[in-house]
Parts: structure tokens; C-alpha cells; sequence
């Protein structure tokens, strides 16, 4: 015979994402679809400091605002 327990278990669903930089809240699926997540580790000699590790979540706002000019578009 195979015995059992009941257990709860509280699984974390998304419901928003915050922009890091403007601090708007998105609880739209599509708005989350075009946030850009930076996501990275120092290495060796970078002015990052070697091994830390920094994270990101943009929205296409603010990301179109900081870095539009620099990007390309590629067909």
C-alpha cells in the first residue's frame, strides 16, 4: 500500500512586470512580450567588476528613448 499526504503547494504565476527605469507596471501580456531583459556577468578586467552579476527589465518606451537612436534596423 502506498501511503500519501496532502500538501499545499504555491506556485508563483507572472501578473505584472515593472519597468526598472521608468517604474511603470505592465500587466499586459503583449506589453510584456516587448520588454527587453538585460541580464549579465563582469568578466575578467570589465569596468563591471569581475563576477558580479546585474540584471534589467526595460519597457520598448524606454528602450526606444535611451538606445533608439543607436539601433539599426535589419531586414
Amino acid at each position: 500500500m502506498i501511503n500519501g499526504i496532502d500538501k499545499t503547494v504555491v506556485i508563483k504565476i507572472k501578473s505584472s512586470i515593472t519597468c526598472d527605469v521608468c517604474k511603470k507596471t505592465f500587466d499586459d501580456q503583449f506589453e510584456w512580450a516587448e520588454f527587453t531583459e538585460i541580464d549579465f556577468c563582469g568578466g575578467y578586467y570589465s569596468i563591471f567588476n569581475d563576477g558580479c552579476r546585474y540584471k534589467c527589465d526595460i519597457c520598448q518606451y524606454c528602450l526606444k528613448t535611451i538606445l533608439g537612436q543607436y539601433l539599426r534596423k535589419v531586414e
